[in-house]
C-alpha cells in the first residue's frame, strides 16, 4: 500500500542524500510552487534547513527539514545574536567547520550532530516588519548559495500549506481501489512532549511553536511517504488521520513499526511501541472514509 514498502525507501533516501554533498554545493534555487516549506527544501536537494522566526522577543525554529527534535528545541535565540552574526539583511554567510566564527552556532545543536556537520550557511531577510533567518547546513561539502532573493523565500514562508490537503479529490480516486480502507488516528503529543521533556522553553507560546514545528515535519514525513491511494489528514498540532489502503491481515503494529522508523531521523531513538492508532477500524464505503477526514 505504499508505506510498508516506502518506510525503508524514505529512510534509505535520506541516508543516501546525507551522503551526497555534492548535490547541495550545485544548488540552483527551485522556483516551482511547493505546498510546505519541507517540499521546497527537498525541490532543492538541501540536506537539512530550517527558518529562525521572532516569538516573544526570541527568535524560534518555526519550519524545519531534516532537523531533529534536539535542534529544534535548542532554537531559542536572541535578536540580538542574530543581529550580530548576521548583520546585514539579504546577505548569505557560509562558514566551513574549519572556521572560528563556526563555533558560534554550535549551541543549536548536540554534539552527536555538530560533529558531522560540514558547514552553515545563513540568510536574514526582512518579514513582516521584522526578520527572518534561513539556516541550510549539511555534512559533506559546502554550501555554495546561487542567486535566491529574500523575496522569493518570503513567499515560501507566508505560502506554507503543509495541513492543506484535496481530502475530495483523494477520496474520490479510492474509489476504485478494491481493498478495504482503514481508518486511524494516530496522536503525536507523547512522543513530542517526551523528545523535548529535557529542554527548559521559557514560556507557553514558544513552546507551543516548538511542538507544532515538530508535528509540521513529522506530518510532511509521513504524508510525502503514502501514495496517492491513501490519505494523510492534518487534525490538529497533536494529531494526525489516516486512510490506509491495507490487506485485512497488516497488523497495526506492523504499521505503527514503519511509522517509527520513518520519525527515527526527527526523533533519536523512537520505539515502535511509543505510537498507537487510538481509532482504526476498516470500511469500503467511500462515504465513511469522507466523513472520517472532512
Amino acid at each position: 500500500m505504499g508505506l510498508l514498502s516506502r518506510a525503508a525507501q524514505e529512510k534509505s533516501s535520506q541516508i543516501s542524500n546525507e551522503k551526497k554533498g555534492g548535490l547541495l554545493a550545485k544548488a540552483s534555487f527551485q522556483t516551482e510552487s511547493a505546498t510546505s516549506f519541507q517540499q521546497w527544501a527537498k525541490n532543492n536537494s538541501f540536506e537539512h534547513c530550517g527558518i529562525f522566526m521572532p516569538v516573544s522577543g526570541m527568535m524560534v525554529m518555526m519550519h524545519a527539514y531534516q532537523i531533529d527534535t534536539n535542534t529544534i528545541a535548542s532554537s531559542i535565540s536572541s535578536k540580538v545574536f542574530w543581529n550580530k552574526k548576521l548583520p546585514e539583511n539579504n546577505k548569505w554567510y557560509t562558514y566551513s567547520n574549519a572556521e572560528s566564527e563556526f563555533k558560534d552556532f554550535l549551541q543549536f545543536f548536540d554534539q552527536s550532530t555538530a560533529k558531522h556537520i560540514s558547514s552553515l550557511s545563513f540568510l536574514k531577510f526582512e518579514y513582516n516588519g521584522d526578520f527572518n533567518v534561513l539556516m541550510i547546513f549539511n555534512t559533506n561539502s559546502k554550501f555554495k548559495p546561487s542567486d535566491c532573493s529574500a523575496s522569493f523565500i518570503e513567499s515560501i514562508v507566508r505560502d506554507n500549506k503543509f495541513s492543506q490537503i484535496s481530502n475530495q479529490e483523494t477520496c474520490e480516486s479510492l474509489k476504485h481501489v478494491k481493498v478495504q480502507k482503514r481508518l486511524v488516528e494516530l496522536p503525536l503529543e507523547q512522543i513530542i512532549k517526551t523528545a523535548i521533556e529535557n529542554f527548559e522553553l521559557p514560556e507557553a507560546k514558544i513552546k507551543k511553536c516548538i511542538i507544532t514545528c515538530i508535528y509540521e515535519e513529522l506530518f510532511y514525513i509521513l504524508s510525502n511517504a503514502l501514495d496517492c491511494n491513501n490519505i494523510c489528514k492534518y487534525l490538529d498540532i497533536y494529531n494526525i488521520r489516516l486512510v490506509l489502503t491495507v490487506s485485512e491481515d497488516t497488523d497495526n503494529i506492523l504499521l505503527l513499526s514503519h511509522i517509527a522508523l520513518l520519525f527515527s531521523n526527527i526523533i533519536p531513538g523512537l520505539k515502535p511501541d511509543s505510537l498507537k492508532f487510538i481509532h482504526s477500524n476498516s470500511t469500503d464505503n467511500i462515504k465513511e472514509v469522507q466523513n472520517f477526514v472532512n
